[in-house]
């Protein structure tokens, strides 16, 4: 299994997944909800950690996972041997059983954290198609018109839409990584976070009001806030020694699921959205990364 590109903390190991001893009730009205990453395939899951599926399980390797708006299918990044992407990644997208696999991008390069826009017509992506250090891109949602939206030479990563149309991501532009934002054709981009800090990962709430990120500001290690919009008044969520890291709010904007290695192993966690009531939704050595919750 190769590392991912841009991702930091990642810990890997060859073994076999454990379940989080909590279930939802069983039966054919199970709603799986979480979509995550896991040793090089796409996995769902219930809001409690219950019911696991492999979604991908196939020779290569599968990540960065994200939602239509609707729910109805997944967009996700795979090295596979049927893709021609021998040194490279494409975006493609499957329903939420796995099935109706399309591929959506073509091009040299890697493409990577696909992200839907709220009103599910386009897709932005991180690419190194044009510029071996990644650039922001943006396409119709069925993979067409495919267009360029940052062209600095520094590395600009992780899109995520807000819901009224613009588009955060994460940029080395400056000193160091932080947040950035412009409008969906790449105008007016201005920066949200500054500091001696890396600021990165940002993910909007679904009323558009606030923002998770995770952050080296106050700690030897990588954590969650949360902050306005605007890049006002961030807030520390997380407390711990470990790497914290993918946020993503559930689509009432009641809580955050995210990644940790609190407990030895880069494992999946929920929180109230004011970072109370913290809680491991997997276990296990095997690790999972990149949760993103079902809208």
């Amino acid at each position: 299994m190769r590392t991912h590109l841009f991702y930091v903390g990642a810990v890997v190991a060859p073994v076999i997944i454990v379940l989080a001893a909590c279930q939802e009730s069983t039966g054919p009205g199970v709603r799986r909800t979480i979509v995550f990453e896991s040793q090089g395939d796409v996995y769902l899951m219930d809001s409690v950690g219950g019911h696991v599926v492999n979604l991908t399980n196939r020779v290569g390797e599968d990540h960065s996972p994200a939602w239509s708006p609707d729910g109805r299918r997944i967009v996700f990044t795979s090295i596979r041997q049927d893709s021609g992407a021998v040194f490279g990644g494409h975006i493609f997208v499957m329903n939420p059983d796995g099935s109706a696999v399309q591929q959506l991008t073509f091009a040299p390069g890697y493409d990577y954290t696909p992200v839907w826009s709220w009103d599910g017509t386009k897709i932005a992506f991180m690419s190194t198609r044009d510029d071996p250090n990644g650039e922001i891109y943006v396409m119709n949602a069925d993979g067409s018109e495919v267009t360029r939206l940052t062209t600095d030479s520094a590395i600009d990563s992780d899109p995520a839409w807000s819901p009224d149309g613009h588009v955060a991501f994460r940029s080395s532009r400056g000193a160091t990584d932080h947040i950035y934002v412009m409008n969906a054709d790449g105008s007016a981009l201005a920066p949200l976070t500054d500091g001696s800090w890396p600021d990165i990962q940002a993910a909007w709430s679904p009323d558009g009001s606030k923002i998770a990120f995770v952050s080296y500001r106050d700690s030897v290690s990588y954590q969650i806030y949360v902050m306005n919009a605007d890049g006002t008044a961030p807030t520390r969520l997380t407390h711990t020694s470990s790497h914290e890291f993918d946020p993503s709010w559930s689509s009432d904007g009641g809580r955050i699921v995210f990644s940790s290695a609190r407990d030895g192993y880069q494992q999946i966690y929920v929180m109230n959205a004011d970072g109370s009531a913290q809680t491991p939704l997997t276990t296990g050595t095997a690790a999972k990364r990149m949760p993103r919750w079902r809208p």
